[in-house]
C-alpha cells in the first residue's frame, strides 16, 4: 500500500493533468513512485529529481499558448528560481516566514475558486473562430472584469510575495505600504535598486495599471467592427489625461495574459515546491521505518 504521503503527492499530480500539463503530472507521479519504492537514496536526490520536474513544467507551460510565450517563459524561470531558492533556504535554517508570506497559499486558493471559472470560459470564447458582435463584446467585457479583479487581489499579492521572498533571502524585513496598489508602485521602483536585477512579473506596470484605472472608471471601450479598445485616464482633480491608447484586443489580451501568466507562475511554483517537501517528509519517514 502507497504511503499517505506518497497519495497526497499523486492527488496534486491531477491539478497538474487537468491544465493539460501531461508530462510534468507523469514526472510527479513516476518519482513519488520511486520514492515510496525506496529507489531514491537521499534528500538530494528528491530535489534534483524535482529539479527536472520544474524543467518540463517550464516547458509545458511555456507552450500552452501561443499569445506571449517568451514573457511566460522568463517570468515562470525567474519566478521558481526566487521560490525553490529562498525556500530551500528557510527550511535548511530553520527560518520562519511572516504570516503574510504564509497566508498566501490559502489567497491563491481563493483566486482559483473566482477567477478560474471566468478565465476558463473566456479563453473557450477567446479560440472560437467566426465570433459574433455580441459575442467579441462579451469577450471584452469578461477580460475587462477578470483583468481588474485579477489586479486589485492576486497580482498584488503575488509582487508582494516575491518581494517578501527576496527580502528574507536577503537577511532583511519586508515592509510594506499601507495598500496593495501602493505596495505593487514601491516593489516597480524598488526591485531592481534593493536586489540587482528586474523583477520580470512586474514588467510593463505602469501600463497595466493604468489599464486598470481605465477599467474601474468605465473608461474601456471596445469596436467589435474594427476590433479596436480605446483606454483613457484622468487625473480626478484636474482632469488632465494620463493615459489614452488604442489598440487591437489582442494586443490588450496580451497584456492580460501577462497578468495571467505571472500569478500562475507563482501559483505552480508554491505547489511543486510543496511536492518536494511532501516527498522529502516521505523520504524520511520510509528511512526511518526502515531502521
Amino acid at each position: 500500500m502507497l504511503d499517505e504521503i506518497i497519495c497526497e503527492v499523486i492527488d496534486c499530480s491531477i491539478h497538474f493533468e487537468n491544465q493539460g500539463y501531461f508530462k510534468t503530472a507523469t514526472q510527479i507521479v513516476s518519482l513519488a513512485k520511486l520514492v515510496d519504492e525506496k529507489k531514491i537514496s537521499s534528500i538530494k536526490e528528491i530535489i534534483e529529481e524535482t529539479f527536472k520536474i520544474a524543467k518540463t513544467f517550464c516547458y509545458e507551460f511555456a507552450q500552452s499558448s501561443s499569445i506571449g510565450k517568451s514573457f511566460r517563459k522568463r517570468c515562470y524561470i525567474q519566478t521558481q528560481e526566487i521560490i525553490f531558492t529562498t525556500l530551500l533556504s528557510v527550511d535548511s535554517n530553520k527560518l520562519v516566514l511572516s504570516p503574510e508570506l504564509s497566508q498566501f497559499a490559502e489567497k491563491m486558493n481563493n483566486s482559483d475558486r473566482s477567477i478560474n471559472p471566468m478565465s476558463a470560459s473566456m479563453s473557450d470564447l477567446f479560440r472560437k473562430q467566426n465570433k459574433t458582435f455580441e459575442e467579441k463584446i462579451n469577450l471584452f467585457s469578461q477580460a475587462c472584469f477578470t483583468y481588474q479583479i485579477a489586479l486589485e487581489g492576486i497580482f498584488s499579492q503575488v509582487i508582494k510575495q516575491l518581494y517578501g521572498l527576496m527580502c528574507v533571502a536577503n537577511g532583511k524585513t519586508p515592509v510594506y505600504a499601507n495598500n496593495d496598489t501602493s505596495a505593487v508602485w514601491n516593489v516597480f521602483h524598488n526591485f531592481e535598486k534593493d536586489f540587482g536585477f528586474e523583477l520580470v512579473a512586474i514588467e510593463n506596470w505602469p501600463e497595466k495599471s493604468s489599464l486598470r484605472n481605465a477599467i474601474a472608471h468605465a473608461q474601456a471601450q471596445y469596436d467589435p467592427i474594427l476590433d479596436l479598445t480605446h483606454f483613457h485616464t484622468q487625473d480626478l482633480k484636474t482632469g488632465q489625461t494620463t493615459y489614452e491608447k488604442d489598440m487591437s484586443f489582442n494586443e490588450f489580451f496580451t497584456i492580460w495574459m501577462e497578468v495571467a501568466d505571472a500569478i500562475d507562475s507563482l501559483r505552480y511554483s508554491i505547489r511543486l515546491y510543496g511536492i518536494l517537501q511532501s516527498l522529502i517528509h516521505a523520504h524520511l519517514k520510509i528511512s526511518k521505518r526502515q531502521s
